[in-house]
């Protein structure tokens, strides 16, 4: 019997991280992937996107891994769209993760949000 579902497209294999330096912009190594730069500090602790999609919303700088900045480059170049948790800002400028951080640092006072 013929199978009628049909086979999903095999996405394109994805490009490898490509080491640009050792030592570079923050001490520790830094890479290329897909058009921008990814640089690590000198205990390799902290990750920070240079030269990502001019539209890529949000800041990624000091984030914790280098794999979390590949993920958000792929998601944002493949999908037009953030990866989960992540979302766009809402026109009042703060989105609702970032909404509900603040609320629970304190910044925002407790109620304020229906998951409170």
């Amino acid at each position: 019997m013929p199978d009628l579902i049909p086979e999903t497209p095999a996405s394109a294999p994805r490009p490898e991280p490509k080491l640009l330096a050792q030592q570079g912009k923050h001490g520790g190594p830094s890479w290329t992937y897909r058009g921008a730069a990814i640089h690590s500090n000198e205990k390799g602790t902290l990750f920070f996107l240079e030269n990502g999609p001019a539209d890529l919303p949000g800041q990624w700088n000091g984030v914790g891994t280098k794999e979390l900045l590949i993920r958000v480059l792929d998601s944002w170049l493949d999908e037009g769209k953030l990866p989960s948790p992540y979302s766009r800002l809402s026109q009042d400028g703060e989105d609702e993760f970032g909404k509900r951080l603040l609320a629970r640092k304190g910044s925002v006072p407790k109620g304020v949000f229906p998951t409170d």
